[in-house]
């Protein structure tokens, strides 16, 4: 039984001496919640260094107060060896540092050019933007770092995967050197995440320090020096990924070893055919078929995968079998009975359920409380309402009993979802649920209100 891996103590591989990015003692609490506990982090210029935990160890909490949209209580942040302080995300943009957050921040109405350009004022000090200028520039970036993506395209036309690229080609066009990834791979195919890892590489070997926030360990380790393991708002230990395995990380993580378990399962035997997709067409959002005479049978006690690349129709169609998306041709039976196209209603109350690739856009209603969001699908039941009323006590018992039974990590049902781990908010991590709209009181120039900051992200009641 393999025990953990050993601690490093600064870079290695021929690093810098003087980290580019230093936290030191970095504490945060909010009301009820102590998110980041005196956590130490360093990581070094020309390095991909993973920050490894489970949810709600306090990573994006950490991730979050480099780059601006929370302050430390107590702790500091050093950029190559000298000490800064960010009031805004905005200070740590102009410091250098960019950040692709796991649910992305585009406009879905602009291009993937205007977009890029958003905010960044160098191309702000014109009335009028160079289109063409800008368009060029992202098509290099996207070529350099196979980044693939039409600068013209508009958000909305693009997967998932396709936007992600467009957030670290905006941070790469304002020449980030200190890029941090939120769970990029969340999102990404196995071939998607490989060579996103050639891309992330390449960054680094040009100077660049890449901060990978992570749970999956082989990803870690595949495209890591080192890693920083967190648990419980606290840092563990830094070590390096040539001299770790998944499982000495794991037991890190969890802080105890793990047992053995076998991969084998017993064979299975399929049943009766639940569910039948027959010579399916589905237009796509630009017009043009994503989806051209797909057929498909699912029996009862399956598992079926559908794979391809972002953008080959994986979306189109899961909205066509949950009744999103009106198929153009083409039929979706469950048990023999056909689903009419464009009734997500009917497609639930038959026993389809979704859980789509974006949970910001789709998934759940972040302005909500977890209660509210739980109940989303089934308010309508007597169990929940009574005609135009809601039964907010039975509601409320409902949402204890799935946050007992699925461990969700939340101070309540009342507490909002948007910053709850692995949600939509900015700060996904369970141990940073503020939970309150409030003024900053740490400025030393308190005195005005105008001079007043608050927790950028923070919810208002």
């Amino acid at each position: 039984m393999s025990g953990p891996a050993p601690a490093v103590r600064g870079p290695s591989d021929g690093a810098s001496e003087v980290a580019a990015v230093s936290m030191r003692g970095i504490t945060k609490r909010f009301p009820g919640v102590l998110a980041n506990d005196r956590v130490d982090f360093e990581a070094a210029a020309g390095e991909v260094h993973a920050l490894l935990g489970e949810n709600g160890a306090g990573k994006s909490t950490l991730s979050s107060i480099l780059t601006g949209l929370y302050r430390p209580d107590e702790g500091e942040i050093l950029l190559d060896g000298r000490p800064v302080q960010f009031a805004s995300p905005r200070d740590a943009l102009d410091a250098g540092i960019g950040m692709v957050h796991q649910h992305f921040r585009l406009v879905e109405p602009f291009t993937v050019a205007e977009n890029v350009a958003l905010g960044d004022r160098r191309d702000g000090r014109s009335l009028r933007l160079d289109r063409r200028r800008i368009e060029q520039r992202v098509s290099e970036l996207s070529q350099r770092y196979g980044l693939a993506v039409d600068p013209r395209a508009r958000v909305w036309q693009l997967s998932v995967g396709e936007q992600q690229r467009v957030e670290i080609l905006k941070a790469l066009y304002r020449e980030a050197r200190i890029l941090i990834l939120d769970e990029p791979t969340a999102v990404l195919t196995p071939q998607e995440a490989e060579r996103l890892f050639v891309a992330l590489r390449q960054m680094a070997d040009e100077g660049r320090t890449v901060i990978f926030i992570s749970h999956k360990l082989k990803e870690v380790l595949a495209v890591s020096r080192r890693v920083t393991v967190l648990s419980k708002g606290r840092s563990l230990v830094t070590v390096a990924s040539a001299e770790a395995t998944p499982r000495s990380l794991a037991a890190l993580m969890v802080g105890r070893e793990l047992d053995e378990a076998g991969t084998s399962r017993p064979g299975r035997i399929a049943g009766a055919c639940l569910l039948e997709i027959e010579d399916l067409w589905v237009s796509g959002a630009t017009g043009a078929d994503a989806l051209k005479g797909v057929s498909l049978r699912i029996h009862a006690g399956e598992v079926v995968a559908v794979a391809g690349v972002a953008g080959n129709g994986q979306r189109e169609l899961a909205e066509a079998i949950t009744g999103i998306r009106a198929p153009r041709r083409g039929a979706v039976r469950l048990e023999d009975r056909p689903l009419r196209g464009g009734d997500p209603r009917k497609a639930q109350a038959a026993g389809i359920a979704f859980v789509p690739e974006d949970r910001f856009g789709t998934g759940v209603a972040p302005g909500l409380s977890i209660a509210s969001n739980l109940v989303l699908r089934s308010y309508r039941e007597p169990s929940h309402s009574r005609g135009p009323l809601l039964r907010l006590s039975r509601i409320r018992a409902r949402a204890l009993e799935l946050i007992a039974r699925y461990k969700i990590a939340a101070p309540g049902p009342s507490a909002p979802v948007q910053p709850a781990s692995g949600s939509c908010g900015p700060d996904r991590d369970a141990t940073a649920v503020p939970g309150l709209w409030r003024w900053r009181t740490d400025d030393p120039r308190r005195g005005s209100p105008r001079e007043r900051r608050r927790d950028w992200g923070a919810p208002r009641p």
